[in-house]
């Protein structure tokens, strides 16, 4: 039997970010290692539709068993290769697992019909799975499988254990899965956080140490088991080091949910990656850190460490069952900013012990410390969590299937009503979109380089920058500009002299021409307002908006006058999309501010008013200022010439 492993196109087109599917990679080792027929098409690397390339590969190598697997949020994608595979040679065997199955095997197993669904781990299953299919015996014997009998009954078979020893398991394949191609088409802007971006040429290899977490946390879902495991460092280095030697690695990001459990691993893994010359980041928990630990680390090439931060208040942390408390965690950021190291963390609002006096909690600390970056989202309860669990109890989940479909949006299980949650929604978003006003770096000159991105083909840029913490001036190169669904209005990066973080006042993504007919009528309104017929401007506003949603200037324009007439209830939402299509308008802000305070959100309020503040101080800097305006793209001159920073 002749086996094909297919990877969701997760990313926006070739050459764009997505992580690895190192879940794949070892299910396509596995099999290849049992000596199976089997090879990999990674959707991701493809401009072909994903249904073409499926049924042509199908077709042209004779295939008889189709796999793939996922996230829950990747079921739409899933859906679509179980699809492209049956309807391209009816009647072929497919294989689908991952987190998405092992988190309602049931749900999913009953809405995409595969052949067979693998439960938890599945190294050991698909391999017994894929020999029983080629003697054609039977399956019930096989632990960790949902698929329908003979007798068309849907079985479920023992739960698999998890495997106790990581290194009997082979190396995750990379090759087959075109890893070549992902690390030659990356840029600065595809790795991690903006601390990993400081390399010009990054070849960043995604690696895991160990799998699961001892912790239960209540938005969490272990889809490889309860089980804590690591693998030995003698095997995790051997790996390493030739991937190194393959690829040329230069950076890693080491995937484990829980990196290190004890310090003694902690030290020996630093002890043994130092000589490597890497950049490195891994994921710890705050109560394990220590000057000490965070010296050595950065002694041995790491350059941030990502931390479960969660929330800031005790009540909430206790109700997500983390075992780490507030002080625990301001201790380990101060003491890793300090270090040097960066940081990466969110809060995230919405648990099932969350008020809104906890929501205040956490973001009034958020606004004192903006200088950590730390995230601001809404907790999510994933298929398998206890949130999820406390969304059903609540009578709050719809339809499972229509929540695969949907994406598996956040849904509401705190203590805070339907109303105030949606409006923590809401007012998340546009302060996610807003800097650390003190540490904003100066472009001091930008160049279009005479190259293009090799895969993208789109511009590169060379741009130096005075940061605003050492006041070095440092060089950045290769950064793409184009259509990038990572892209943000201001653009993140971290200083190659010191490893702190700041943001640029420019977008490397460029805003599309207007169409004419909405720039014709803008121009209408501005007449209109200038004349005071403030209901022919609103008139031809909502004309504006209801073609595009998110024109900056209609939404302004029609906030201000409902909030001149004191309807603060139909002027936020508007300013909301305002701040976030362009998180650089004072105006925007401090209009915003105004509606807030006459809703009495008065948190809120102040962390925009603050915002507004900072920015028009930005303004009185008259180079600075020109920067923040200016259009790099649309006036872009030949290749190698210096562009002005106007």
């Amino acid at each position: 039997m002749k086996f094909l492993l297919v990877v969701p196109k997760v990313a926006a087109g070739p050459g764009h970010f997505y992580t690895f599917p190192l879940g794949l990679a070892y299910i396509l080792s596995a099999l290849k290692q049992a000596d199976f027929d089997v090879t990999g098409l990674n959707l991701n690397h493809s401009f072909e539709a994903s249904e073409s390339l499926i049924a042509r590969t199908i077709r042209e190598q004779n295939i008889d068993v189709v796999l793939t697997g996922g996230l829950s949020p990747q079921y739409a994608l899933v859906k679509q290769i179980v699809a492209a595979a049956v309807a391209a040679r009816p009647g072929i065997i497919t294989i689908i697992g991952g987190g998405l199955v092992t988190a309602q095997p049931e749900v999913v197993y009953g809405a995409l019909h595969p052949t067979y669904g693998v439960i938890g781990e599945g190294e050991l299953t698909v391999t017994e799975l894929a020999a029983a299919l080629t003697k054609g015996s039977d399956v019930a014997a096989i632990n960790g499988l949902i698929y329908t009998d003979a007798q068309g009954q849907v079985r479920m078979t023992t739960c698999r254990k998890a495997v106790d020893d990581l290194d009997t398991l082979p190396w995750a394949d990379y090759e087959d899965l075109d890893f070549g191609y992902y690390v030659n088409a990356m840029p600065p802007t595809d790795v991690h956080e903006g601390y990993l971006n400081t390399l010009e040429n990054p070849r960043c290899l995604s690696i895991i140490s160990s799998r699961s977490c001892p912790f239960d946390c209540s938005f969490c879902f272990h889809p490889l088991g309860r089980k804590y495991r690591q693998r030995s460092l003698d095997n995790f280095f051997s790996e390493l080091e030739a991937l190194i030697t393959k690829y040329s690695i230069n950076a890693l990001v080491i995937f484990d949910e829980l990196f290190a459990h004890d310090k003694k691993r902690l030290h020996d893994f630093c002890a043994r990656i130092k000589p490597l010359n890497l950049k490195w980041t891994v994921q710890i928990r705050v109560d394990l850190v220590t000057e000490e630990v965070l010296r050595m680390m950065r002694d041995a090439g790491c350059v941030f460490i990502s931390y479960g931060i969660e929330s800031m208040s005790d009540k909430v942390l206790d109700s997500m069952n983390k075992k780490t408390t507030r002080q625990q965690i301001e201790r380990a950021l101060k003491l890793t900013y300090d270090s040097g190291i960066g940081i990466q963390g969110n809060l995230i609002f919405g648990d099932t012990g969350e008020t809104i006096e906890t929501v205040e909690e956490s973001l009034e600390w958020w606004r004192r410390h903006r200088r950590y970056f730390v995230c601001l989202s809404i907790v999510q309860g994933y298929p398998g969590t206890k949130l999820y669990k406390d969304a059903e109890k609540l009578g709050k989940m719809p339809d499972p299937v229509k929540y695969l479909e949907a994406g598996c949006p956040p849904i509401n299980t705190s203590s805070v009503g339907d109303d105030e949650y949606n409006e923590i929604v809401n007012r998340i978003w546009p302060m996610e979109c807003t800097m650390a006003l003190d540490s904003i770096g100066e472009i001091t000159s930008l160049t279009i380089q005479p190259e293009r991105h090799p895969i993208r083909n789109v511009p590169l840029l060379t741009f130096s920058v005075l940061c605003p913490h050492c006041h070095e001036t440092v060089t950045f190169r290769n950064y793409p500009v184009g259509p990038n669904p990572r892209a943000r209005a201001i653009l993140q990066i971290a200083c190659r002299a010191c490893n702190r973080r700041m943001e640029l006042a420019f977008s490397l993504m460029p805003k599309a021409d207007e169409p004419q007919d909405i720039s014709a009528r803008f121009a209408m309104i501005q007449q209109y307002r200038s004349k005071g017929q403030n209901q022919e401007a609103m008139t031809l506003c909502a004309q504006i908006l209801a073609k595009d949603p998110w024109h900056e200037g209609a939404a302004f324009v029609m906030a201000e006058i409902y909030l001149r007439n004191m309807m603060a209830d139909q002027a936020i939402p508007l300013l909301t999309r305002a701040a976030m299509v362009n998180p650089l308008n004072a105006d925007t802000q401090a209009l915003l501010a105004a509606a807030l305070i006459l809703n009495r959100k008065f948190l809120w309020a102040r962390m925009h008013l603050e915002y507004a503040d900072g920015l028009r101080r930005m303004m009185r800097n008259p180079q600075l200022a020109r920067k923040l305006t200016m259009n790099f793209l649309r006036s872009a001159p030949a290749p190698q010439k210096e562009m002005s920073p106007v």
